[in-house]
């Protein structure tokens, strides 16, 4: 008999038959599940011990597992990688779509195989239809996506905090911010917060803000034209052009509906003043 088997042989004698019974030695630490290795048992390192599997361990403490999956109902977390191993987490799906966990904690959904998400959370779309929905079926809050910058040290006023970059390739095949939208600080005081909204518009490579939004006003520039509107006024800097066709020396009056109008001066109010009768005083008055 091979050393892992032991044969017994037992007498009974009300009935006078001789019995064998065969007895098999476990190999491996306590708890390991048992294999066949060239037709003899052996132990692995898939270890039962307290209701979990622990995958790639050499005991049965649950630390040292690579994996640890819970085998019934428990409150017990099913964990992967539980040695930190330099490995990535890779779950391959149909047609080159994979999700990827990277070992520095990067998640891609829909990368090819040999490649890695490239930010924190990388996406690849290839439907007809938005790639992200944020669907909140809760009456009590709206779906909601917050951007939250959240630095170890208190943002300066007027800093940049939060952006979304509305992107494509240009002819070179890089990616070109052609929009982005912005979230800045306008005072964090923590009793009299406040924030403004700018869009900035890409030219000739460089991001401009045409459109600023605060508590205090707004602002839409053209280069040196802009529009500027506050509590107390609407100001325009720049030339005012009109695209309506009045001739030369026309006014710009009210047309009773609350309506800016072009009108020449014959159709204009004031002549009905200048019409009246004039008075000419001749002699000394004393």
């Amino acid at each position: 008999m091979d050393s892992l088997g032991v044969v017994s042989l037992s007498t009974d004698e009300q009935s006078n038959y001789f019995g064998t019974q065969s007895h098999v030695e476990a190999s491996g630490i306590y708890g390991s599940i048992q294999y066949n290795n060239n037709g003899s048992f052996d132990g692995s390192n898939l270890v039962i011990s307290s209701g979990l599997l622990l995958l790639g361990s050499n005991s049965t403490n649950p630390s040292s597992a690579q994996n640890i999956i819970p085998l019934s109902l428990s409150n017990n977390d099913t964990v992967f990688n539980n040695t930190n191993s330099s490995g990535n987490f890779v779950v391959k799906g149909l047609g080159d779509k994979n999700l990827i966990f990277t070992k520095d904690g990067r998640l891609g959904l829909n990368i090819p195989s040999g490649s890695l998400p490239q930010t924190a959370l990388h996406v690849l779309s290839y439907a007809c239809q938005e790639g992200i929905r944020l669907e909140n079926r809760n009456s009590c809050y709206p779906a909601n996506l917050t951007l939250y910058h959240k630095p170890s040290t208190l943002p300066s006023n007027g800093s940049i905090v939060s952006t979304i970059n509305l992107s494509s390739k240009n002819s070179a095949n890089a990616q070109v911010n052609y929009t982005q939208l912005r979230s800045k600080i306008v005072n964090s005081d923590s009793v009299s917060s406040s924030g403004e909204f700018a869009i900035a518009i890409q030219n000739n490579g460089s991001l401009v803000e045409a459109l600023r939004i605060n508590p205090t006003g707004l602002v839409a520039s053209v280069g040196n034209n802009s529009i500027i509107i506050s509590n107390s006024s609407i100001q325009l800097n720049g030339a005012l052009r009109s695209n309506q066709v009045a001739a030369s020396g026309s006014f710009m009056m009210s047309d009773g509906s609350g309506n800016l109008i072009l009108t020449s001066i014959n159709n204009s109010p004031i002549i009905s003043l200048l019409d009246g009768g004039l008075v000419t005083f001749t002699g000394v008055c004393s």
